[in-house]
């Protein structure tokens, strides 16, 4: 598996900002270039709040705790999902997050993890033309557009990932390993009892 490099700097704000500033060698010149770094952020804040906005008014029809009573048609509420839907995927790539390869899926489930659980999916009663709704009118979003080997699931949802690393443990890890027992050994003492 070929993960790529994070594409972000993992550095406080603060220190980079602190760290650039001690580079000018007169205090005006310290000065201008804090003041320009201030009036950048609050661009990107100005920014934001434009998208949060948007994203609240996008979701307001679905959420339960919205107290408004939305008199919407089947039409617009199906273009606030797709807009809604499209803001998810922004924010995602916004983050540096990558889709899970084909060849990551196969990995995980070659591997027994510790967090596995066994899981099962009702397929039917998953909304089916959601994805592939968006996906066609907005290609660009589709994370396995190129894709030659798509993973199972991806006209059903689509799984991201940010960075890559190796979790170590040690111990007995006996709840987890009764666990595994429980769930191989229950359904063959059920399927006789039955």
């Amino acid at each position: 598996v070929t993960v790529q490099r994070e594409h972000h700097i993992s550095i406080a704000k603060d220190q980079f900002l602190t760290t650039l500033l001690e580079k000018f060698e007169s205090e005006k010149e310290r000065k201008l270039f804090g003041e320009f770094a201030a009036a950048i952020e609050a661009l990107f804040h100005v920014n934001l709040i434009e998208k949060i906005e948007a994203f609240k008014a996008a979701f307001a029809p679905f959420s339960r705790l919205s107290g408004a009573d939305h008199k919407l048609s089947t039409e617009a509420l199906s273009q606030r999902q797709t807009a809604l839907l499209g803001m998810v995927f922004d924010v995602i790539k916004a983050a540096h997050f990558e889709p899970i390869s084909f060849e990551m899926y196969m990995s995980s489930i070659e591997k027994i993890f510790l967090s596995d659980l066994p899981i099962k999916v009702d397929w039917p009663r998953l909304d089916v033309h959601l994805l592939s709704d968006f996906y066609a009118m907005h290609p660009q979003q589709n994370p396995y557009h190129d894709a030659t080997n798509k993973p199972p699931f991806h006209g059903h949802f689509a799984l991201f990932y940010r960075g890559y690393g190796l979790h170590v443990m040690q111990g007995l890890f006996l709840e987890q390993k009764i666990n595994l027992i429980l769930s191989d050994v229950f359904p063959m003492v059920s399927s006789y009892a039955a």
